[in-house]
């Protein structure tokens, strides 16, 4: 899930959305110590509030050493400067420092225990380390003080969604809807949970609003594609994964999809050419040799095949399907013992399987002779 990280400029309060995180995972918060804040008056805070300002341009450019430089100078002038230490964090938590950026989080709430940007970053960054428990606390005391907030409604709606709470994540991906009708990543989110629940309609339903407000989100086409190939829409499916790929081509999640609808098109080769770039960006991926390994079985191309399932069972030995595949790939080439042992080996990890039991003493029978 997306999710929005804030930072202030001086006097203008929360103005810059800066896309930061996949939210998933919080832990519990300690309540802020409300403590007397002496505000600077005339020239320093004056200063102060220009060196805020730098900060927030610099970083708003994406230069984030040089933004907490100005940040750093501001709060020298003022150590209690709320929006400095708050903007510091954001700064911190983009380059990648959760830990540090929660410490100017909490410094920024121990001044101002009212400020609710203060605690959605903060939740935000707890999400970030895992810590579901508090970032939700934080979300929880953003809308309190806020209850018009939809970002901290967001927030709360995927740490929800990273407990299973399906139930607490609609309620709240809906009133972020209500609230903001034209944020994206709500419809986006609020999709994915109707995909939980397996209705894919409203799932595909709100995809398609996710895509009209923001046509650049690559995630969104992707879940729809997932979407669409479970009604087995293949047409569908590959057109969306066909636009993941244009507007994000490295990922690999996409040519794997993408290649899977493809082989149930009966397009193999179209197939091992997604399973191919599958390869190329996520090497240590077993099961597309197994993938792969079946599309070259399709096109007859059986010692290929067989080379893709060792692979297969070489990086994931415990994964049944990849001996079945081979067993298969060997009894078509005429090698019934080896076939035999693949598939004796796949009962041992699946004894259950009464399809592959039978067969066993089909060729058992077959190798014993008259």
């Amino acid at each position: 899930m997306l999710c929005t990280f804030r930072f202030c400029k001086p006097d203008r309060g929360l103005i810059l959305l800066l896309v930061a995180c996949s939210l998933f995972g919080l832990s519990g918060c300690a309540q802020p110590v409300e403590q007397p804040t002496v505000q600077p008056t005339g020239q320093v805070r004056d200063e102060a509030q220009t060196y805020n300002a730098q900060g927030a341009e610099l970083h708003a450019q994406g230069d984030f050493d040089g933004a907490i430089a100005a940040y750093d100078e501001a709060i020298k002038l003022n150590p209690d400067y709320a929006e400095a230490l708050n903007n510091r964090g954001a700064a911190r938590y983009a380059q990648g420092d959760p830990d540090g950026a929660i410490a100017d989080f909490d410094r920024a709430i121990e001044s101002n225990p009212e400020y609710a940007g203060a605690y959605y970053n903060r939740g935000s960054a707890y999400h970030l380390l895992g810590d579901i428990d508090g970032a939700i606390a934080d979300f929880d005391q953003a809308i309190t003080l806020n209850s018009t907030y939809a970002a901290a409604y967001l927030g709360r709606a995927s740490a929800s969604r990273a407990q299973d709470d399906l139930f607490g994540a609609m309620s709240d991906y809906t009133t972020a809807i209500q609230l903001d009708p034209n944020r994206a990543t709500a419809y986006y989110g609020r999709g994915n949970v109707y995909y939980a629940q397996g209705d894919l309609d409203k799932a595909i339903a709100d995809y398609d609003r996710a895509i009209e407000l923001d046509p650049g989100l690559a995630d969104v086409y992707y879940q729809r594609g997932i979407a669409r190939y479970d009604q087995e829409n293949l047409d569908g499916a590959i057109a969306d994964f066909d636009q993941a790929i244009a507007l994000n081509p490295g990922v690999s999640k996409a040519y794997l999809k993408r290649g899977l609808a493809r082989y149930h098109q009966g397009d193999f080769e179209g197939a091992i050419g997604d399973y191919d770039q599958v390869v190329v960006l996520d090497p240590d991926y077993a099961r597309v040799y197994n993938s792969r390994g079946l599309a070259r079985t399709k096109l007859g191309d059986l010692d290929g095949a067989i080379a893709d399932y060792d692979r297969a069972i070489e990086m994931e030995p415990d994964y049944a399907p990849s001996y079945a595949s081979r067993g298969f790939a060997r009894e078509s080439q005429g090698d019934l013992a080896g076939a035999l042992d693949d598939y004796r080996y796949f009962l041992e990890l699946r004894p259950n399987d009464a399809i592959v039991v039978e067969h066993i003493a089909e060729l058992e029978a077959e190798l014993s002779g008259p």
